[in-house]
């Protein structure tokens, strides 16, 4: 039972929609592993799980061994990649037939004792991330270790981009990752059709790079799979003409208007002053459910499709939005119960891009929609 108006509508058709799109980008064929870690970017795991199996996803990616075994008790059987690290409990990937994307020797060895048949495995491979993957440098101790392992049957091999938005620049950090890659994955797999490497962002300029590199484009890079996050719920790291639907969208309701005389002041700190005759309008929305504090004095909804700013802090529970110039334009005072919408689709159509409010605050998009927190209720769409 819902009693607070606030809630995070989840629309699964855009979800089905963005996947379709995403996937005109790369030549058919192509392995596609959606990702769906920290419950599908805050949508629901299950439910867009569901979705992009329907949609022909090749494998579904988590990073944590708990996320996916969280699809397998709801009833997915399907392929599982798990990229997070586990140098324990390599049994509980074998039990579950996960597919785990080994980055280090201590995850080889954790699943050694338990593979008594063949197993599948993904293989990571560092090209300038420094972060998770395989070091050239372990490459011979890795092959030892493979060798003593022959259960253990390599799938796929990856590697993570560092900086996929300057894919189709001259000076481009990603297509020498791109050049590394090929080089170090022959070593481990001959076929680019098993290879991994499309991210959100180089995705999203691909057609830019390709364009660049013109003839130097290798054959091999037709083939690689991706690995789509953020876009597949219809949010970018950067502005594009590449549209997309938001998946999300969180939204409230005016719960309380209160009209302020000139000079007096609203919320914690009194952090906000009523210049002149001003209209404000109380919302059951903070911190706590995930709107960052951040946001105080600088963030903008959407009231009845209205664009109107956040005053004052944003607390724990509420905050606070004025309404004046709505009183003083509109046909009608907004009135209690007046739909708000702090990102996403208006029911009044115009919509409120999760990037745009998380840019006025210097909070990337990732963070914004993971940050909606369980207090408020997910409802599916579609």
């Amino acid at each position: 039972m819902r009693i607070r108006p606030t809630v995070a509508e989840i629309n699964l058709n855009h979800l089905r929609n963005n996947f379709r799109k995403l996937k005109g980008l790369l030549p058919g064929g192509v392995p596609w592993y959606p990702m769906i870690k920290a419950d599908a970017y805050g949508h629901g795991a299950v439910e867009c799980a569901r979705v992009l199996r329907e949609e022909g996803a090749t494998a579904l990616g988590v990073s944590l061994v708990e996320e996916a075994i969280e699809l397998r008790e709801a009833g997915d059987e399907g392929q599982v990649l798990v990229f997070g690290m586990f140098e324990t409990h390599g049994e509980k990937l074998v039990a579950h037939k996960l597919t785990p994307v080994l980055s280090t020797l201590k995850q080889v060895e954790a699943l050694h004792p338990h593979l008594q048949n063949d197993f599948r495995a993904h293989l990571k491979i560092n090209t300038g991330m420094n972060r998770l993957g395989f070091m050239k440098e372990e490459f011979e101790e890795l092959k030892k270790l493979l060798r003593l392992t022959p259960q253990l049957k390599i799938d796929a091999v990856l590697t993570h981009l560092h900086s996929g938005e300057d894919a189709d620049t001259g000076n481009s950090h990603t297509q020498a990752q791109f050049l590394e890659f090929q080089k170090r994955a022959e070593e481990f797999q001959p076929d680019s059709a098993r290879w991994h490497i499309w991210s959100t962002s180089a995705l999203l300029k691909r057609t830019g790079m390709k364009n660049r590199m013109g003839a130097a484009w290798p054959a091999a890079w037709e083939k690689m799979g991706a690995r789509p996050g953020l876009c597949l719920y219809g949010a970018t790291p950067f502005e594009t003409d590449f549209e997309l639907d938001p998946v999300m969208t969180v939204k409230s309701q005016i719960a309380k208007i209160n009209h302020l005389k000139p000079g007096e002041t609203a919320g914690y700190g009194a952090a906000f002053t009523a210049r002149g005759e001003c209209v404000l309008g109380v919302v059951p929305v903070g911190y706590a459910d995930g709107y960052h504090r951040a946001l105080s004095n600088a963030g903008i909804v959407l009231v009845n499709g209205e664009r109107c700013h956040v005053v004052g802090r944003v607390s724990m529970d509420f905050l606070l939005v004025e309404l004046t110039h709505l009183y003083v334009n509109a046909p009608a005072p907004v009135e209690i119960g007046a739909e708000v919408v702090l990102f996403g689709e208006s029911s009044f159509g115009p919509r409120l891009d999760v990037r745009e409010v998380g840019d006025l605050a210097n909070i990337i998009p990732w963070e914004m929609l993971t940050s909606v927190s369980r207090r408020v209720p997910r409802e599916y769409l579609g």
